[in-house]
């Protein structure tokens, strides 16, 4: 079985995006993931197990949120969730490492 590494930036717009508006942008992306490529090994964000918010870190940038979720996120796992609050990049970013 492979690996895919998935991911999404969700960028504050006006205001801050809460976790619980998070929960559900990524429970969304999650549907729609599933009803697009199965529910199987599909390497899609569907497959991962649910999301992690990690309160323990925040990044100047989203490249280096990419970073560090893609290795600290496990197969099988669930999605990783953290704070970009860097100059130019405001918001969650979240990435998991799915099934395929």
């Amino acid at each position: 079985m492979g690996a895919c590494y998935v991911d999404n930036f969700i960028e504050d717009k006006e205001t801050p995006i809460s976790e619980s508006q998070l929960q559900d942008i990524f429970q969304e992306d999650q549907e729609t993931d599933r009803y697009e490529n199965g529910h199987m090994y599909s390497g899609g964000i569907g497959m991962a197990e649910g999301l992690r918010i990690d309160h323990s870190k925040k990044f100047g940038s989203v490249q280096e949120a990419q970073d560090w979720v893609d290795k600290n996120a496990d197969k099988w796992g669930p999605a990783i969730a953290v704070r970009v609050e860097g100059p130019n990049d405001k918001g969650w970013y979240y990435g998991a490492i799915c099934a395929s």
